[in-house]
């Protein structure tokens, strides 16, 4: 029975629409004028104030245009218009991949929502790594926010692909470090997403190429690196008990080694990079909020040697400290006591977090997947 009334609903607002139609079909009663680029158009006030919050307000007011029944409307193309409007008559679909942003610009501007949730609906649905930068800009420039909550998990899911796009680049800090807190971020490991940030942050930096990831680096850059974590190592073995202290505390103590390592690495020519990036580049502003979201415990240990010794690490203690924290902790063999979350595994990763149980059965508790298994012996 309901789906005979539900069919019976659908036939009469077919109908409607039909007969309405047939005004654009037939010109018959038009009581308003609309002129865009000195061509006049001519329609119906209530289909106009029914759909459009624009000519709503226009038609209850007393201004010129409500007395004239007629407007001049500007930054709207006149094919885009009639295109508009034979929609508002007969719901006839309009939208191309080629004609979205202009149709999206000027329902935005004639204020008719429900094409306006239409034009939303279609960049999501048609949204790709090619189209991602347009349709955002767009959605950006109009203020959409939906349209930038529904793309996000796209943006998660193939981060590493518009890693090497220029829409990357143009994310704000709100956005990185939005992504890069998630959970549901798809990276092959953390040190990606560690790789990412600098080169995000070296963007706009004419100084500093890109940080491009690969299997090595340069002999004195490996080479300090190495007496690095040697250095850092024979510190800690030689007092046990510092282990207990906080990482930014031992940071601190062993800045004095990182400092005399660099010395043979930073030349003078890189101390004035710096400076003259600080002054152009504000990304270096965000660093440490950047690096600090990251699950800097997973990174390798290749990785933050590597990165240590990056000139923005550099000049920036507090960064400087957390990947201290992260080096100690590969080379400490006192456990935590709770593990922090800065060690927690991502979605994606082949690892998973689980508490294990031991009695006279062993068992462990996924976290992820919020249920018990059985360990066997």
């Amino acid at each position: 029975m309901s789906n005979t009334y539900s069919t019976a609903k659908k036939k009469i607002s077919k109908r409607i629409l039909q007969s309405i139609g047939k005004f654009w079909q037939d010109h018959e009663n038009e009581d308003f004028q609309v002129n865009i680029e000195g061509e006049c158009i001519k329609c119906h006030s209530f289909i106009l104030a029914s759909c459009s919050e624009f000519f709503r307000s226009l038609l209850r007011s007393n201004m010129k245009e409500k007395l004239e029944m007629k407007v001049d409307l500007q930054n709207i193309p006149m094919n885009i218009f009639q295109l508009i409007l034979k929609t508002l008559y007969t719901g006839c679909d309009l939208l191309t991949k080629d004609n979205v942003l202009e149709v999206w610009s000027a329902v935005h501007q004639l204020q008719i929502d429900c094409l306006i949730e239409h034009c939303e609906d279609f960049a999501i649905e048609n949204v790709s790594i090619e189209t991602l930068e347009t349709y955002k800009k767009q959605a950006e420039f109009l203020q959409c926010d939906r349209f930038c909550e529904e793309v996000f998990p796209f943006i998660l899911e193939n981060f590493m692909s518009i890693r090497k796009t220029q829409t990357f680049y143009h994310l704000d800090v709100k956005e990185m470090t939005k992504l890069i807190e998630s959970d549901k971020l798809v990276v092959g490991s953390e040190d990606d997403v560690l790789y990412s940030i600098y080169d995000w942050v070296s963007y706009g930096d004419l100084t500093t190429p890109n940080v491009q990831k690969s299997d090595g680096s340069s002999t004195t850059d490996m080479t300090a690196a190495k007496e690095l974590v040697t250095n850092v190592s024979a510190v800690n073995d030689k007092d046990s008990n510092k282990r207990k202290q906080n990482a930014p505390a031992l940071a601190q103590e062993y800045s004095s080694v990182l400092s005399q390592e660099n010395s043979s690495v930073l030349s003078q020519e890189n101390s004035t990079a710096i400076s003259q990036s600080e002054k152009s580049d504000e990304r270096t502003h965000y660093l440490l909020q950047l690096v600090n979201s990251t699950r800097y415990y997973l990174l390798s240990e290749a990785c933050i040697r590597k990165f240590l010794l990056h000139k923005f690490t550099q000049s920036n203690a507090h960064a400087k400290n957390i990947l201290y924290e992260a080096l100690l902790s590969k080379s400490s063999n006192t456990p935590n006591r709770f593990w922090p979350a800065a060690a927690t595994h991502r979605n994606t990763s082949c690892s998973e977090h689980v508490g294990i149980m031991i009695g006279c059965v062993t068992q462990a508790f996924s976290f992820q997947g919020q249920m018990w298994f059985k360990i066997s012996e």
